[in-house]
């Protein structure tokens, strides 16, 4: 007995201690939407959201609670082992500009359909779900993410994946998201960040183009596959003219607060920088200036 004790102790100490090692090794990595990743055993590409006040059907629905609204994250998942898994959503969360993280809601895909219900998943085998989440309205006033844990061994080092949703607005829900031609995907690139994407004035300029720049990129990043997934082939994605660009940035950086030259100057040279970084880890392809 005495030694099964000592045993039971050693192994208690030992994953103890790769836990702590693990939870120091945890990365992120970012992606946006309509981009594939692999995370694990599994490959996601978390294609569109929507924010609603009622979910379900005419007969079987749930309605958001006062000041709330549903949240449903449409994605796929690939298995991409050799064995059947079974396949869970509820440790996913959603998190906002205010750093607060919400857990999915309980029992929301029962209102989704059967469509949506993912339970085991198949080798080699694709599956489009959805999952919901139940946000307060200030929540849809700025950008959201997902983060999505890795499956897998408690002993094994893991990470998350997190996805730059598209901002939501604060009444609205987002409509499907339609085809989009070769023509119209250079179209929307050519167009600015979304407004309410400001740097914040408690940043210094650099910070502030180091933050919309990234999460510009992320916008790049989707538009590039969905180009991609439209046409078949890896795009020549050159939608950018850095003269027209940079004079908007400045006029943007400007309004928002950053008023001298140099203050200006270093907004858009840290923000070209990140739009640049973030395009090229996202696809693996340079991003073209004309």
């Amino acid at each position: 007995m005495k030694q099964l004790a000592i045993a039971m102790c050693s192994m208690s100490f030992l994953a103890s201690g790769t836990f702590a090692e693990n939870a120091k090794d945890v990365k992120n990595e970012t992606y946006g939407m309509g981009q594939p990743f692999a995370l694990g055993d599994y490959t996601y590409t978390v294609t569109k959201f929507e924010a609603k006040r009622k979910i379900g059907q005419t007969y079987h629905n749930k309605e958001a609670e006062d000041g709330a609204k549903f949240m449903v994250v449409y994605y796929s998942i690939r298995n991409n082992t050799k064995e059947t898994q079974t396949v869970r959503s509820d440790d996913f969360k959603v998190t906002d500009e205010q750093q607060r993280s919400f857990s999915p809601y309980s029992g929301g895909s029962l209102y989704l359909g059967s469509d949506f219900l993912l339970s085991q998943l198949q080798p080699g085998l694709t599956k489009k779900t959805a999952t919901v989440f139940e946000l307060p309205d200030d929540a849809f006033a700025g950008p959201l993410k997902l983060v999505i844990p890795e499956k897998g061994s408690i002993f094994k080092k893991k990470g998350n994946a997190v996805v730059e949703l598209v901002k939501a607005g604060p009444a609205n829900a987002q409509p499907p998201a339609p085809k989009v031609t070769e023509k119209q995907a250079t179209s929307q690139a050519e167009q600015p960040e979304q407004e309410g994407d400001k740097p914040s004035p408690t940043l210094s300029a650099t910070e502030a183009g180091k933050k919309d720049g990234t999460r510009y990129g992320h916008q790049l990043v989707g538009q590039w596959y969905v180009r991609k997934n439209e046409t078949r082939k890896t795009p020549d994605f050159k939608p950018l003219s850095s003269q027209k660009m940079t004079e908007q940035w400045i006029a943007y950086a400007a309004k928002t607060g950053y008023k001298t030259s140099s203050e200006q100057a270093a907004y858009t040279t840290a923000k070209k920088q990140a739009v640049d970084e973030t395009f090229r880890k996202g696809t693996g392809t340079k991003l073209k200036w004309d």
